[in-house]
């Protein structure tokens, strides 16, 4: 008698528990598809007002963006200044919809192989991951201001702009379709390998390899336009989906096999 009520309590546990685990990932869900929303609303919103910038046509058919340079009578610390604001709001936009679900696991203690973090350590590990998206934001504004001088020097590199465009295009696509990619990518879905770090470390690591991981996607809007809503919505999305659809890794080599073929087609006929 007494080992079959021991038998029922197990029984009925292991039903809860069951239960709970099914219930986790549908409030992932939800909460993913509303940050999704939200960001979405903030990528619409953010660019407006720099749009209305006129660019610089240039040799080639092509218009430089005013994002790279200073605007008359401004300054290059002023330029990356503004140009980090925005790279932060388009980082917080894009990848909220990934990180944050996976923050709440590791503040509950949903992993098997961690125990819960405190409130402390989930905000040390997303300010050192957007810390590192920053740091990166530098060296992306250095590489275009240096771009920027280089074709309003050179006429004959402002001509071939097009086509460099598309070989750009061409290798995000192979990068897409990589193993190494997808290497990175399940690394990123699971935290592979983070578990015994410090919070800053965690933090720090983690976004080190989804910068890694999103550089495709990343390449392909900085051709695109980075103020371009639409393009900022689609990497949105791409990223989103990467990190949180059960066939990422198929995911991942359909857009790569896409851009591939935009990259072709662009070098091909760059006017």
């Amino acid at each position: 008698m007494l080992r079959a009520g021991l038998t029922a309590t197990r029984v009925a546990a292991g039903s809860r528990e069951t239960s709970a685990g099914g219930e986790r990932p549908a409030r992932v869900s939800v909460l993913s598809a509303a940050l999704l929303a939200l960001s979405m609303a903030l990528t619409l919103a953010m660019p407006a007002g720099m749009q209305d910038m006129p660019g610089l046509p240039m040799a080639g058919g092509w218009t430089l963006s005013p994002i790279w340079a200073p605007v008359c009578g401004g300054t290059w610390l002023g330029a990356g200044a503004d140009f980090l604001v925005m790279w932060s709001t388009m980082t917080a936009a894009m990848m909220s919809p990934s990180l944050i679900p996976e923050l709440l696991g590791l503040r509950q203690g949903s992993r098997k192989d961690r125990a819960a973090c405190s409130p402390r350590d989930v905000l040390v590990i997303a300010c050192a991951y957007f810390a590192v998206w920053l740091a990166a934001g530098v060296g992306v504004f250095i590489g275009g201001g240096a771009f920027t001088t280089a074709v309003l020097k050179t006429p004959a590199i402002a001509q071939a702009v097009p086509a460099l465009l598309g070989w750009v295009v061409l290798a995000a696509g192979l990068f897409q379709i990589s193993p190494f990619k997808a290497h990175q990518l399940a690394h990123c879905r699971a935290l592979n390998g983070l578990d015994r770090t410090t919070a800053l470390s965690l933090g720090i690591r983690l976004g080190s390899r989804c910068i890694v991981s999103c550089a495709g996607i990343t390449a392909i809007l900085l051709v695109a336009g980075i103020m371009d809503p639409r393009a900022m919505m689609l990497a949105t999305l791409t990223i989103s989906a990467e990190r949180l659809a059960p066939a990422a890794a198929l995911l991942a080599r359909a857009t790569g096999t896409a851009a591939t073929m935009v990259g072709l087609a662009m070098i091909a006929l760059p006017a």
